[in-house]
């Protein structure tokens, strides 16, 4: 603005602005530009704007392949999806994670083995509780061994079918952002992990995972470091999940939009899909507002996958649903 002679007020200047190293404060800075554009004729806001406009760049060229070529795009922490189809999106993520069929097929043997063996143990655990009564009678007896002999026997089986539960664990070269993954969709340039984020689930943590009664999909997106909250997971899935995200151990969460009331997990980067460009404004707002949260000099990003939400943060909105529902409440 000094360089094309646009600010007329002296007081404005940098060298007058500044001239104490203590007044270069943040604050200072944001109300400078405040006070810069305040100052601005008129009629000059047409050039300006493309000015600006022409020198615009594209941070980067994609970010949508979220597993593969642009993983190294997501730093720092974790990442949220929201979408309104998360099934949707997880089986189109999962699939464009490039992962060999013979890997896959490999894997879901291993999964559907543990499967029946799962499916049996609950049974089991049925007949355990049954024989026990409810969950405090049930650690009652067990604490004080006092627990009749067809009881123990099914423990024994119990603990016996668990022994066979297979572990699994994917090849670095396949989940996002580790090491051999990052060297292999960079030609090879890569040469260490610098602020590029992955997950970081423990062995046991894996292993607790196999033994969930979910769905082996979910399982198979878990290896690669992403949770999905869907209405249809159990509650012992979801609990792992949260956990999880409140450790920051997952490299992306996969959620519907209603994910975002109370939850303060810390999230770097956020993908807004397609399907929820009939968010509300206040909404919207909301859902960016988990990113970037308590931490600074990290870098952060929203990724709109439709630009009808972004026209929506700044335009006037007169179907403000939340107004007439807070309305309704205090006029009730």
């Amino acid at each position: 603005m000094e360089k094309k002679d646009l600010i007329k007020n002296e007081e404005l200047k940098i060298n007058k602005k500044y001239d104490e190293i203590e007044n270069i404060t943040i604050n200072n800075i944001k109300m400078h530009y405040l006070d810069i554009l305040h100052e601005i004729d008129e009629k000059e806001w047409s050039n300006i704007y493309t000015y600006f406009n022409e020198k615009r760049k594209p941070k980067y060229t994609s970010n949508i392949k979220i597993l593969t070529e642009d993983s190294h795009t997501l730093t720092d922490g974790p990442t949220i999806f929201l979408s309104n189809n998360v099934e949707k999106i997880s089986k189109a993520l999962l699939q464009s994670a490039k992962i060999p069929q013979k890997v896959l097929e490999n894997i879901s043997n291993i999964l559907e083995k543990n499967d029946i063996l799962i499916k049996q143990i609950k049974i089991k655990e049925q007949s355990l509780e049954d024989i026990l009564g409810d969950e405090i009678e049930k650690e009652r007896k067990m604490m004080k061994d006092i627990i009749p002999p067809e009881a123990k026997q099914i423990k024994g089986e119990i603990n016996k079918l668990l022994s066979f539960i297979e572990n699994v664990k994917l090849n670095d070269l396949f989940v996002p952002n580790k090491l051999e993954h990052l060297k292999f969709w960079s030609s090879g340039e890569k040469k260490e992990i610098t602020r590029e984020f992955s997950c970081n689930i423990s062995p046991d943590e894996t292993e607790s995972i196999m033994k969930l009664d979910v769905q082996n999909n979910w399982k198979l997106l878990l290896l690669l470091g992403i949770g999905v909250f869907s209405e249809n997971n159990p509650n012992e899935y979801i609990e792992m999940m949260k956990k999880l995200a409140q450790e920051q151990k997952l490299f992306l969460i996969i959620a519907s939009s209603d994910y975002i009331y109370g939850t303060n997990y810390q999230f770097c980067h956020g993908y807004l899909s397609k399907d929820i460009e009939n968010m509300t404004q206040e909404k919207t707002i909301q859902a960016m507002g988990r990113i970037g949260r308590n931490q600074i000099q990290k870098s952060y990003s929203i990724r709109f996958r439709d630009d009808t939400l972004i026209h929506k943060i700044f335009q006037k909105s007169d179907n403000i649903m939340e107004s007439k529902n807070m309305n309704k409440l205090f006029c009730n």
